[in-house]
């Protein structure tokens, strides 16, 4: 969302939270700060919470009326009594964060740092971002927070909204902010540059500095917070002492309890992550693998599809997915690591049982999963469609890729693209899979037609599909216009890869018939189907007159 707001080619951009209502003041601040000729600036806010006991705030809230579009209900209100009314009753919600961000664009960052990929919502975000704009010293950072008077309005006793300090999310960002920035090499008294301070005084906005001790309304914000606790120079403000314990935001706590030995637990991340009807999209990968899935995440998050889940090969992947804030945890496949895991070995074949280990793990746990390979470019959502088979009913990709033969037959059924329910003969036939292939010196994916089709596909039903016999499960191959893999009508070859699965109909595209890792991201980018930038660790993402924008979702 940063990233996003920093292409932006106006005079001055503006990121604010969308609870908090901005009072007309606004146009009167950012042009003082603009006056103030400073070159490069970055303006910050916080905002005062009000109960919803007033009638004329509760209809401000009624009819939701924020930012600009409110200054004619405030002139209808009278702007004088609603000042007062905020002055009076109004508490400063320092356990909330900054919740306006104004800066001029210019080649100038907002900060020196490289921005964690933060999970929205999750906490973290925005003392982590305030704290490296005053520590990188780039811009003069300005706090209006008294100068704009912005609220927020609590209805029903409702309280600040603060992360709940018990979830992986949570944790995961606590653990970003730990290990990214000027957090991680200079705690705890980081820089001692002074932080600007705007306030009204009589008709008139004063301006003055703050050193890094300074109880600024931003920097009670910051991480600054927990190691600062001198009394204001600007002057005693009338905020009272933080107490963030009844929304169980503790920034101190969390940094400082967490540690590399910390897990994730499955069960836990599934209530998470999944889907209302307990369907979760799964893959396992390794840290050799990493930005393709990376790619692959970017790409589910443009889909907005979120019940995602990452099963972690070996340790170095573990580490990373958690650095990324993804929901990830560990296989149960005993590896530390996978580095000697190249396609064929005798490690490679391994190591991918534990794909369909960790599908029946999850299975029985009662939820359906669709899996799916890092090298599954996904056009669209599946999920919908794949579900409209049915129970008992298990719809995989075909690998299959002459157009003039039968795409279920021998060998052909690929385990890198299915969708599993969460039903008996699904789970009976997935602990036969796992049984075959712990005997077999082969990778899992024979397993899966040998049981399912049976060997030589004396199982078969008819061109598309085969039954198990004692379970009943029907396996159902995909439409290869609509599900192609990596060899079917040489797309990968087209001159227009996207325009020619568009064309076809492609839900989505294995980027499998490829040897090599590095190949297939050649293949990938040069196709303009990759969707992550390994060096800022963002995912890629063009927005309107802004090409070479880059955002993680």
């Amino acid at each position: 969302m940063v990233a996003r707001a920093r292409s932006a080619s106006s005079g001055v951009v503006v990121l604010v939270d969308p609870d908090v209502v901005l009072p007309p003041s606004l146009t009167k601040v950012l042009s003082h700060v603009r006056s103030l000729q400073h070159r490069h600036w970055l303006m910050v806010a916080t905002s005062k919470t009000l109960p919803g006991s007033s009638l004329a705030i509760d209809k401000l809230h009624q009819v939701r009326i924020f930012f600009f579009s409110m200054v004619s209900f405030f002139s209808d209100l009278n702007l004088m009594k609603v000042e007062d009314y905020v002055s009076k009753n109004g508490r400063w919600s320092e356990c909330g964060g900054v919740k306006l961000w104004a800066w001029n664009p210019s080649q100038v960052p907002l900060h020196a740092g490289v921005l964690p990929p933060f999970r929205y919502g999750a906490g973290f975000h925005n003392q982590w971002m305030l704290n490296e704009a005053i520590a990188s010293e780039l811009r003069v950072v300005i706090d209006v927070s008294e100068a704009l008077g912005a609220f927020q309005i609590l209805l029903n006793n409702d309280t600040i909204q603060a992360p709940p300090s018990s979830t992986w999310e949570v944790d995961a960002n606590a653990r970003l902010a730990r290990t990214y920035g000027s957090y991680a090499f200079k705690p705890p008294h980081f820089s001692n540059q002074p932080v600007a301070r705007l306030f009204p005084c009589g008709s008139q906005l004063c301006h003055q500095s703050c050193d890094a001790g300074g109880r600024s309304q931003a920097l009670m914000t910051s991480f600054r917070r927990y190691v600062h606790e001198s009394e204001s120079s600007c002057g005693k403000l009338s905020a009272p002492q933080l107490d963030c314990s009844s929304s169980q935001h503790q920034v101190s706590g969390n940094l400082s309890s967490i540690t590399s030995g910390y897990s994730y637990q499955l069960e836990s991340l599934l209530l998470k992550v999944s889907s209302p009807d307990k369907v979760v999209v799964l893959t396992v990968v390794s840290h050799s693998y990493r930005d393709m899935l990376m790619s692959w995440v970017c790409r589910l998050r443009h889909l907005n599809v979120t019940n995602y889940l990452v099963a972690t090969i070996d340790k170095e992947m573990y580490q990373f997915g958690i650095l990324q804030g993804l929901p990830v945890f560990r296989t149960e496949s005993g590896r530390s690591d996978s580095k000697d895991c190249t396609f064929g070995s005798s490690c490679f074949k391994t190591v991918t049982k534990s794909k369909s280990r960790t599908v029946l793990r999850i299975l029985e746990l009662g939820y359906s999963v669709l899996f799916s390979d890092v090298d599954v470019y996904w056009f669209s959502s599946p999920i919908q469609e794949l579900m409209a088979f049915g129970l008992g009913v298990l719809a995989a990709q075909t690998d299959e890729y002459n157009e003039k033969e039968a795409v279920n037959l021998p060998r052909r059924l690929n385990s890198g693209f299915y969708f599993a329910w969460s039903d008996n003969a699904t789970i009976v036939s997935f602990r036969k899979i796992v049984k075959h292939a712990a005997k077999s010196k082969l990778s899992e994916q024979p397993s899966f037609y040998d049981v399912l089709c049976g060997e030589d596909g004396k199982h078969r039903k008819g061109n598309s599909s085969c039954v198990e016999p004692e379970t009943n499960l029907t396996v159902e191959f995909l439409d290869r216009w609509r599900y192609p893999n990596g060899a079917y009508k040489l797309i990968w070859d087209s001159k227009d890869v996207r325009g020619t699965c568009q064309r076809l109909g492609c839900v989505i595209l294995h980027n499998n018939w490829k040897t090599g890792h590095q190949q297939k991201i050649e293949r990938q980018t040069r196709a303009g189907l990759w969707e992550y930038d390994p060096e800022t660790r963002m995912c890629s993402r063009a927005w309107k007159n802004h090409e070479n924008s880059k955002h993680f979702y």
